[in-house]
């Protein structure tokens, strides 16, 4: 017998259960990703040997996973209009050439941490996912200062199958489009690149204030657009 909620379109109570269950289980799986992420990177951080560059970026991926283990967002801080990356105010007096040099340093670190603390199910557990860190080793990812006051990070050697899929448009023609797998390694190093910025520019009145001008893009060699 269909019940007035249902009749309206919502679930009936016992498929809340179900997906309440689902929900409750996701969480499980996630908190013991979580934890066996967090882990790993404590005993790279505490290792005797681990070179200090490595234990750096150990203990920012450290906190990172904490703050999302206590359900925090990543954002940068904002000041009224003005939002400032977690790394620019003690980076402030190091011209562009340097960041490009920082955030290169710290991609490839990332990268290597990662070999060293992903690893494969052991006992129902899943390696946690990290877009810089986990994605194919055949990427390449090369940072650039083409010209005063911007750095553009380009993506290359992208697996066909991994970095595009094909969509039809709303005129109803195929079309090349990144899968979610590009975008959130993008968004990732978007994210990295602006943790050095800051912007305070004003669009509705055409005033731009920016510490520099970021990009990240693919090689278009390897668009199959």
């Amino acid at each position: 017998m269909r019940t007035a909620e249902t009749r309206l379109g919502f679930p009936d109570a016992a498929t809340r259960r179900r997906n309440n269950m689902c929900y409750d289980d996701g969480m499980a799986t996630t908190r013991m990703q979580t934890a066996g992420r967090i882990e790993r990177l404590l005993a790279l951080v505490n290792h005797p040997r681990t070179p200090e560059h490595e234990r750096l970026v150990a203990q920012q991926l450290l906190d990172r996973l904490r703050a999302q283990q206590a359900n925090l967002p990543r954002t940068a801080q904002h000041r009224d209009t003005t939002w400032y990356g977690a790394k620019y105010d003690h980076t402030r007096k190091l011209s562009t050439v340097e960041i490009a040099k920082l955030i290169r340093d710290e991609i490839k670190t990332i990268r290597k941490v990662a070999a060293k603390t992903t690893t494969t199910v052991v006992d129902g557990e899943l390696a946690l996912h990290d877009p810089i860190g986990d994605a194919p080793t055949s990427i390449k990812v090369s940072v650039r200062v083409p010209h005063y006051g911007s750095i553009n990070i380009s993506v290359s050697g992208l697996p066909a199958e991994w970095g595009w899929e094909q969509k039809v448009n709303q005129w109803g023609n195929p079309e090349w489009k990144h899968t979610p797998a590009l975008r959130t390694l993008i968004d990732a190093l978007t994210a990295l690149m602006n943790a050095y910025n800051h912007d305070n520019s004003d669009l509705m009145t055409d005033y731009f204030d920016v510490r520099f001008y970021g990009t990240v893009h693919t090689d278009w060699r390897e668009d199959p657009r």
